[in-house]
């Protein structure tokens, strides 16, 4: 999966962030921040939540038992 990070500062000072796979369409909001310094724990997390999803959904249609 190729998730690119999409970072904006906002008008107030804010940081708004999300990922976003071209390929799949998939766009995942992160939020709004008041630091940058916040931005790489947010994308971190939803990669690994969006990573576990995928795994998950592979694993149930998997016909291997391990």
């Amino acid at each position: 999966m190729m998730t690119e990070p999409v970072i904006l500062r906002k008008g107030n000072g804010e940081w708004a962030a999300r990922l976003r796979d071209r390929g799949k369409g998939l766009v995942v909001w992160l939020g709004t921040f008041n630091t940058e310094k916040k931005l790489p724990r947010a994308y971190d997390a939803a990669a690994i939540r969006i990573r576990m999803k995928l795994i998950v959904m592979k694993d149930v249609g998997s016909k291997s038992v391990i």
